[in-house]
């Protein structure tokens, strides 16, 4: 009995409120390397026990799941349905998302089903992705042709590619329980592609910054086929070169997996991160080292200038700020693994890259918002003379039709 307990202890999370029954009821699906074939918008899979009359208050059942990895009977992820469950039933429907703590996970430290995280994630990320289609679509309708093409070449490549990466972040990764494992290393092979090309784009970003205000009369820059090659190109070859070494040595590099073996994610494997890790960490590094640059620089032009002590450091701290938000510089809380806290600030301050980007392009654009509200200014004029002419136009036709009655 006590070795019984040692394995599977009665009591749920150390928690000795919560405590099993007589009888442990439970179900186990072993699918091995075959995946379970669900269609994409299906509900939470439902789980069904029919047992022996019980006289317990049903309500407060709890369906809970054995975490292989903590050891530990654990609630997250599955919820017990009062609705349908009975004295005679209990049924459970489960449902697991993703946490984006996984992304740099190196270490094997995040869970990729921690219902909190998981949920932040989501959230986040759908926020952030809305914020770049209203700044891609802002930028598009409101500024056309009037930046260089450079600045714009960069900008729009950067949107566009961690809009494609965090999008499918929140569709595919977590998709292993309904494909096969075939293509959930393909889902993971393409939200790997689209985060490289993230941080290519978020160098070359760095690079356009430095280029602006170091080497401003320096003509030999990147020409536009140039970028193109390094912001798409070297993510392809990594791509490549990680999912050739997989298929070769069948590593299976694209399935991530808890310390059971069993699969948790459609995303690199703990022993694969040196292939998101290294390559990002790269980027942190240079760009900070030419946002340390670009600071210094400012600070000291501020110097020969009469300004107040506070307002240059104020004026430096804002561009810190916003030069680091930009530049990426955030992704370094995920590279330094440490505790929940970390996790927890990590997924905050990475999956809300797009409310940054809209932020500082729109938001705190004084041109940006000077024509959006020149244009609202317009389009409510516009309405509003029609509007009146309308009703004019009745008041007119009005008339003479009384006029007419008249006569």
């Amino acid at each position: 009995e006590s070795e019984k307990s040692k394995y599977f202890p009665t009591s749920l999370r150390n928690d000795k409120k919560s405590i099993f029954g007589n009888s442990l009821i439970g179900l186990t699906i072993d699918n091995g390397s075959i995946g379970m074939q669900l269609p994409e918008d299906s509900e939470p899979i439902v789980v069904t026990f029919n047992h022996e009359e019980s006289k317990d208050l049903y309500e407060l059942r709890t369906c809970v799941f054995w975490n292989i990895t903590s050891l530990s009977w654990s609630g997250e992820g599955c919820q017990f349905s009062h609705i349908v469950s009975d004295s005679n039933t209990t049924v459970c429907h489960c449902r697991h998302l993703t946490n984006f703590g996984v992304l740099f996970d190196y270490v094997g430290d995040a869970d990729p089903t921690d219902s909190q995280l998981s949920n932040l994630s989501l959230a986040l990320l759908i926020l952030s992705c809305l914020a770049i289609l209203v700044t891609q679509a802002l930028l598009f309708f409101l500024k056309s042709g009037k930046r260089s093409s450079t600045k714009t070449l960069v900008e729009n490549s950067r949107n566009c590619t961690l809009f494609a990466a965090q999008l499918a972040f929140v569709t595919l990764a977590g998709q292993h329980n309904h494909v096969s494992d075939e293509v959930c290393q393909f889902f993971g092979a393409l939200i790997h592609l689209f985060y490289l090309a993230f941080f290519a784009w978020t160098a070359l970003e760095g690079y356009s910054f430095y280029s602006a205000l170091v080497t401003v009369f320096d003509k030999k820059h990147l020409s536009s086929k140039m970028f193109y090659l390094l912001g798409f190109g070297v993510p392809i070859l990594i791509t490549m070169i990680t999912v050739i070494v997989s298929q070769a040595g069948g590593y299976n590099l694209y399935l991530r997996r808890n310390a059971g073996k069993e699969v948790v994610a459609c995303w690199l494997g703990v022993e694969a991160m040196p292939a998101i890790v290294v390559p990002a960490g790269f980027v942190l590094l240079a760009n900070l080292g030419i946002t340390i640059t670009c600071v210094y620089i400012a600070h000291t032009a501020r110097n020969k200038r009469s300004i107040s002590s506070k307002s240059k450091i104020l004026a430096s701290m804002r561009n810190t700020i916003l030069l680091s938000v930009l530049l990426g510089l955030t992704w370094f809380t995920a590279l330094i693994p440490t505790s929940t806290v970390q996790q927890y600030m990590s997924v905050t301050l990475n999956a809300s890259t797009g409310l940054y980007i809209l932020a500082y392009s729109v938001l705190a654009n004084k041109q940006i918002m000077g024509e959006v509200r020149e244009r609202g200014s317009n389009m409510m004029s516009s309405a509003m003379s029609s509007r009146i002419s309308g009703t004019m136009s009745e008041m007119v036709s009005s008339h003479a039709s009384t006029a007419g009655s008249k006569s």
